[in-house]
């Protein structure tokens, strides 16, 4: 619903609105958070990580794949025939043909996602010190990765993939590895913390949590915070302090939704209906709006 919100205000409210919206609300939280969920629901199933626990999370990713490349060409179609249809100026595009999309807008989110679901099982290794430990190591790893291949660009297929992810040309999110790091910690918060996230708890610390996640999640809040720590550590410390101040925003975030999820009857049947078809509501959300 945030994203939803965040879109529509983006698309069609005046530039000052919409750098206010951007600037008091903080859209951070929104998308690394829409990321992180994924890892937790994937690191809070029960049971150890099992064989086929593996093939089901290389068919999630595949399968997330296909879905934001086959809707990325559908929506790329419709425009050009939308185009068609309204005729000088928007026809003057039609005059090239049809070309597929090189950017997946909206429908970009999957590929973090997708890729979460490949690593955020790593989270349900039989030993919590070996899966705290392995999934830290990546998530640092992934929150690195940027400037690590930032010489890498235009050497060979590797290279050109990770500039085409840089330089935006594939999906509009800068920070898609941050996005993966983010969503490997929330396998572990999964593991670790998901009985506490999910407990109920009375409305006022419910909204207590709530306000606290949206005032961390203001930019001048993690600009100020993480700001000061830039100037103590850097590198994978940095990365680590990063990693820590939205894990805890995203937390309080979740914290704050218990109210909601253990309330009336009405309520936990939307949320869900909503969970169960996330991935018919996300294409949904992205058609209207396209």
């Amino acid at each position: 619903v945030a994203m939803v919100i965040v879109h529509v205000v983006s698309g069609h409210a005046t530039a000052a609105q919409s750098d206010s919206f951007h600037a008091w609300l903080g859209v951070f939280l929104i998308s690394c958070g829409f990321v992180m969920v994924s890892g937790v629901v994937v690191g809070s199933q029960p049971g150890p990580l099992s064989v086929a626990d593996a093939t089901r999370a290389v068919d999630r990713f595949l399968q997330l794949l296909l879905v934001m490349f086959g809707f990325g060409v559908l929506f790329s179609l419709a425009r050009y025939g939308f185009a068609q249809l309204a005729g000088p100026p928007a026809a003057c595009v039609v005059l090239v043909g049809w070309q597929p999309p090189l950017r997946f807008e909206d429908i970009g989110i999957l590929l973090p996602i997708a890729i979460v679901q490949l690593f955020a099982p790593v989270a349900r290794l039989s030993r919590r010190s070996v899966a705290v430990g392995a999934g830290v190591i990546l998530a640092i790893g992934w929150a690195l990765f940027p400037a690590a291949t930032a010489g890498a660009f235009d050497r060979g297929v590797a290279g050109a993939l990770v500039g085409a992810l840089a330089r935006q040309t594939l999906t509009p999110y800068f920070a898609v590895s941050s996005y993966v790091a983010f969503g490997i910690v929330g396998g572990l918060l999964g593991r670790l913390a998901g009985p506490f996230l999910r407990a109920p708890r009375s409305f006022l610390f419910s909204s207590s949590a709530l306000l606290g996640s949206i005032v961390l999640a203001a930019p001048a809040s993690s600009a100020s915070v993480l700001g000061a720590a830039s100037r103590y550590v850097a590198g994978a410390g940095f990365a680590a302090a990063v990693l820590a101040y939205w894990t805890f925003a995203v937390s309080l975030f979740l914290i704050g939704f218990a109210h909601a999820g253990s309330g009336r009857r009405v309520v936990r049947r939307v949320f869900a209906l909503v969970g169960r078809h996330s991935l018919f509501f996300f294409v949904l959300q992205d058609l209207l709006l396209e």
